[in-house]
């Protein structure tokens, strides 16, 4: 599917809605945000004591 958006979080937002439905090819940008809202994910879960 191709789209144009003009909003990065919008659209970052629609990846998400989609998991792994989709793989982000462009922009850079967008590949970005979404890798960076992956390592916060990942953070959150293997933060040592939390069960």
């Amino acid at each position: 599917m191709r789209f144009q958006v003009s909003n990065l979080a919008w659209a970052a937002d629609l990846v998400f809605s989609l998991l792994n439905k989709v793989h982000v090819i462009s922009p850079p940008a967008l590949q970005e945000e979404i890798k960076r809202r992956l390592g916060k994910i990942n953070s959150h879960y293997n933060k040592k004591g939390d069960i």
